[in-house]
């Protein structure tokens, strides 16, 4: 099978064709909107077609062009910016077109009218779509109520279990002796930065924690956002407190040091405006940390609040900080009944090799 996909070199299209090379030997392409990659992970086993035009146009007709040189029987689309609509326009179609949305293709942006409209054209022009909750199914439905249910096809990609859940013991402690920890309660953020994520939250919340735990550390994982970006933030806690109590990791990691960074930690934080079943969330289930999550109907999904996760009722700084102290007051408890059941659901519904061969069904 020869199958082209269109998005950015990010986590997600790494793990699928990574997959689909090695498991099933298909031909796989990637259209990359941008030459930035997204990942510690090296994507030099891919065949890559950077699009260098910023004007949709341009978009549009470089990527037909490039479908009609690599001639894929599956055509599958990450993301939707307008270029998606690019595959629905050739006629006659002799590929497949698969549209996998994320949560801020329909929870951002939709009151845009043309981005609305164009966004509905594509869903309703191309094969399946399929995404990673099925509370979206009912969002998605009541934006573009045209659309016909048969084509929607809900699947949680999943996540590596094996690689979140057992990290040798040594590169744990390794990691430890890298941060300068010892025996430290670590409180792990990882999400973006963009306000949707509510990291200001966080920062503001670290203070009132660290005035009843002297021994807690909080670590954020800054990705591709520059250390000089979230300046603003950094001015919520105080100077001592951020150089006793706080450390930014200010580049990308990879799936197996960020699987190192979880099991160091003992709590995560995940507390979006709005989400999918994101793959942090799933990463974090696989681990032995305790998620603290905002109360979002995707994540209700999966998760009840006090049995899988800490929700929160309000997302505010009190409230968080309330919710850290009664992690950290409880955790004994949690790690035994909390961890065990969230890693039994990644290991049995959402391990990565079970859900992709779902997609791949969807391919035939």
């Amino acid at each position: 099978m020869k199958i082209c996909l269109i998005g950015n070199q990010n986590i997600f299209i790494y793990n699928f064709a990574k997959y689909y090379i090695q498991e099933h030997g298909f031909e796989v392409y990637l259209i990359s909107r941008n030459s930035v990659n997204y990942t510690a992970e090296s994507f030099g086993f891919l065949k890559i077609y950077y699009l260098k035009s910023e004007r949709l146009v341009s978009k549009i007709c470089a990527i037909r062009n490039l479908i009609k040189t690599i001639k894929p029987d599956i055509v599958h689309c990450f993301y939707l910016s307008r270029d998606a609509i690019a595959p629905c326009l050739l006629y006659p179609r002799k590929f497949k077109y698969v549209c996998s949305i994320f949560g801020s293709d329909i929870y951002w942006e939709t009151k845009r009218n043309f981005d609305c409209w164009l966004k509905g054209m594509i869903l309703k022009l191309c094969d399946v779509i399929t995404f990673n909750s099925y509370q979206m199914v009912k969002d998605l439905l009541k934006l573009y109520p045209f659309l016909p249910i048969e084509k929607i096809k809900p699947i949680v990609w999943g996540v590596d279990f094996d690689l979140f859940n057992k990290v040798d013991r040594s590169k744990i402690d390794q990691k430890r002796v890298e941060l300068g920890l010892s025996d430290e309660i670590i409180v792990l953020s990882y999400r973006g930065f963009k306000s949707i994520y509510n990291q200001d939250i966080i920062f503001k919340a670290i203070p009132l924690v660290v005035q009843k735990y002297k021994q807690v550390k909080f670590i954020f994982i800054l990705g591709n956002t520059k250390l000089s970006a979230i300046r603003p933030l950094l001015d919520y806690v105080p100077p001592e407190i951020l150089q006793n109590h706080v450390i930014l990791v200010d580049r990308f990691l990879g799936s197996k040091e960020l699987s190192v960074f979880l099991n160091i930690s003992d709590i995560v934080i995940n507390i979006p405006k709005t989400d999918q079943i994101a793959q942090s969330l799933l990463e974090t289930l696989a681990s032995k940390a305790i998620p603290i999550l905002s109360d979002l109907k995707v994540y209700r999904d999966l998760l009840v609040d006090r049995e899988n996760a800490l929700f929160l009722n309000e997302v505010n700084e009190r409230e968080l900080a309330d919710c850290i102290a009664y992690a950290i007051d409880n955790y004994s408890l949690l790690k035994n009944t909390m961890v065990p059941r969230n890693n039994g659901i990644i290991q049995s519904k959402y391990n990565f090799k079970h859900q992709v061969e779902k997609i791949i069904q969807l391919y035939s």
